[in-house]
């Protein structure tokens, strides 16, 4: 007789749910969603009772029950107002006018689970009420001296799942109907070490660029990181990455990611920038001397109006020098940030910095000199400077 199979594992909706999600975040990031397996999943329902004091109620509303009504259904309308906030001020509609109330939150704790509380902890009270892992209700209220006591009720459907990824298991407590991941073990970290680790090296230098790169842009988390750089400022990049990547990249690993990657980017634009300078600097010397010395700057003066002086061109191929030095120094460094960025502008890292100065000063000192040494016979010119 064959032996029966086992009865398979409960995989509820809500963890196929959160198993999809798991999935998204990993794929890409040295895992495919293939890797993310749910292995089993267990389901409870729990209450979580809290009281929301309302204070700084109008006169007339301390012993109106009408309007003690009509707020206790404002806020049962929106429930998540006041739920997890410690304080919070809000304007209501008290007795036909615009008021401003107070509310102070208070979960009660005795009698709940300490797994539970563990969990709400952990996630926090706030963010499970607008991430709707909760359904909150509000209850009968009651007046206490000057202020309104609301009893909330919230329905916390609570789930433990189990995760298989790559051979490793990962517990995650799932809550809410939607399967909304309230706590698991930030488990991309491993695998994204070694991407922030290469972002890291190109920051200090160019090193072993081309690897480093190729490493970098592995992670799709890196390279959305890097995209919306182009756009953005790293604190507002960091906060749209914490929301596409709630619980699977630890805080520490996210910050150090969206730091290193800015920086990254940063150094790349810099050894471009500096061999631009130095090779824009030679081609001005260059013009300056084929100017002056070819006959270009006695041939424009002959054509130039008694009341304009010969300088006035000198001052041209000035600017005309430092523009294409500049052109030159962000071709060199869009080229660079390319190889990192492939798409997006790029202004945020092609800022030209003290060397800007240094292009300006060099290009107006090269064309200063020269015509300060218009003079001198150009073998004499070029023994004094060595050549």
């Amino acid at each position: 007789m064959r032996p029966t199979a086992p009865p398979a594992p409960d995989l509820a909706p809500t963890a196929q749910a959160a198993r999809e999600a798991l999935a998204e975040q990993a794929d890409g990031n040295g895992l495919t969603r293939h890797q993310v397996r749910l292995v089993r999943s267990e389901s409870a329902e729990h209450l979580l009772d809290a009281d929301l004091i309302v204070t700084s109620l109008p006169a007339e509303a301390v012993h109106d029950s009408a309007v003690q009504q009509r707020i206790s259904t404002q806020i049962a309308a929106d429930a998540t107002r006041g739920w997890g906030m410690d304080q919070a001020e809000f304007d209501m509609d008290v007795a036909g006018r615009k008021a401003r109330v107070f509310t102070a939150f208070t979960l009660r704790r005795q009698g709940v689970n300490e797994a539970v509380l563990e969990v709400v902890d952990r996630a926090g009270a706030r963010a499970m009420a607008l991430e709707n892992m909760l359904e909150i209700g509000v209850a009968d209220w009651a007046v206490e001296k000057d202020c309104l006591r609301l009893p909330l009720r919230a329905h916390l459907h609570l789930t433990r799942a189990e995760f298989s990824i790559e051979g490793r298991f990962f517990t995650a407590m799932l809550a809410g109907s939607a399967g909304g991941v309230a706590d698991i073990d930030p488990f991309l970290d491993k695998w994204l070490k070694n991407g922030i680790t290469a972002l890291l090296k190109l920051s200090r230098g160019p090193l072993a660029t081309g690897s480093l790169i190729a490493t970098a842009r592995k992670y799709r988390l890196l390279r959305d990181i890097l995209q919306a750089l182009t756009e953005n400022r790293p604190r507002s990049v960091y906060q749209k990455m914490a929301k596409a990547y709630p619980k699977s990249v630890s805080d520490k690993y996210l910050r150090a990611a969206v730091k290193y990657a800015d920086a990254a980017a940063g150094s790349l634009a810099v050894l471009p920038r500096r061999e631009a300078l130095v090779q824009g600097l030679i081609v001005s010397l260059a013009l300056n001397i084929v100017y002056f010395y070819a006959g270009a700057r006695a041939l424009a003066g002959q054509y130039l109006p008694a009341q304009i002086d010969v300088a006035l061109l000198d001052g041209v191929l000035a600017v005309f020098c430092l523009t294409l030095t500049i052109a030159l120094m962000r071709r060199k460094m869009k080229r660079a940030l390319r190889a990192l960025i492939p798409a997006g502008p790029l202004a945020r890292w092609r800022r030209l910095g003290l060397d800007g100065v240094y292009a300006f000063v060099g290009c107006f000192a090269i064309s200063g000199g020269m015509t300060a040494l218009a003079g001198v016979p150009l073998g004499r010119l070029l023994a004094m400077v060595g050549l």
